[in-house]
């Protein structure tokens, strides 16, 4: 379905402060994206959540101004490397959808600052992102164990949310990542902190509930930066 949806493009604007114009086809019913869209240029921001459209067209290669994409709670199981020609994308919403992986060309966005890949089917940290210059990354409720060891190459990153996972530890190497300022690790296996964290500086909050902390006590990790940092000065 998609002939009878009513388009209604509205002004936005892009990061430079020139004007362009985006629109909204959430909980549209749509199997497909109406041609129409491509063809506008100027286009910001587009947003296609909530429907059954299990493949991104070629098309989208048109829109060189995109900036917002949201397409999550579609299906999908894979992002095409068209996607990824996308030279202006600055926020990538896929949450909801089947990935499992990412292709390599995704270090291609380099104005790529925010990806949010909640609820997916995520086993493993996708490597290709360590090479990208992301702020905030968002993989809520996936199926990861681990955070490697190249996450510290994510050097701009300044908030990690990991929360509904099954991970059982957070990396050394996190504390090499002097631009963090969150790390949300809810509801994961994880049973102490790595000392490291002690040595971020712009640290502001750290969430561990629904662990088994023992190291520091949940009690501690619950004082928030402060009383972690605390902790580990004495113990």
């Amino acid at each position: 379905m998609s002939a009878s949806v009513q388009l209604i493009f509205e002004p936005f604007i892009d990061s430079h402060g020139d004007l362009g114009t985006a629109i909204d086809l959430d909980n549209s019913k749509l199997s497909t994206v109406p041609k129409e869209v491509y063809s506008r240029k100027n286009l910001i921001g587009l947003s296609i959540r909530g429907n059954n459209v299990v493949e991104i067209s070629d098309d989208i290669v048109n829109l060189r101004r995109l900036e917002n994409f949201t397409y999550s709670e579609n299906g999908l199981e894979q992002l095409p490397d068209v996607v990824c020609e996308l030279g202006q994308l600055r926020v990538l919403d896929l949450r909801g959808n089947k990935l499992s992986d990412l292709p390599p060309s995704i270090s291609d966005l380099q104005n790529l600052r925010e990806l949010w890949l909640d609820n997916n089917a995520f086993e493993s940290f996708p490597d290709v992102l360590c090479s990208s210059e992301i702020e905030e990354l968002y993989m809520r409720h996936n199926k990861l164990t681990e955070l490697p060891e190249n996450l510290s190459k994510l050097r701009c990153l300044k908030v990690l949310v990991v929360n509904g996972n099954q991970l059982t530890s957070l990396p050394e190497c996190i504390g090499n990542m002097p631009q963090l300022e969150e790390i949300w690790a809810q509801d994961n296996e994880i049973k102490e902190l790595p000392k490291a964290v002690t040595r971020l500086p712009k640290l502001k909050k750290i969430k561990v509930d629904g662990n088994q902390m023992e190291n520091p006590p949940m009690e501690v990790c619950r004082g928030g930066v402060k009383a972690i940092k605390e902790y580990f000065a004495n113990h």
